[in-house]
């Protein structure tokens, strides 16, 4: 696991949860949701990326 993602997972369990989950200790799934979201976001930007290019190459209408 790479750091950066330890570094926020662990800044992510310190802050109190916002949601309706109020006043429990953020669960692990909550954690690892919010590691999927961060390579969720490195993923996106890339298909946006291919998907320019292939627009460019014609090969989308």
């Amino acid at each position: 696991m790479e750091p950066v993602f330890a570094a926020r997972a662990a800044a992510a369990a310190e802050t109190p949860p916002r949601s309706s989950s109020e006043g429990k200790p953020p669960t692990p799934v909550l954690c690892y949701t919010i590691l999927r979201n961060e390579k969720a976001v490195a993923s996106r930007r890339a298909r946006r990326c291919v998907q320019r290019r292939a627009q460019r190459k014609g090969y989308l209408a």
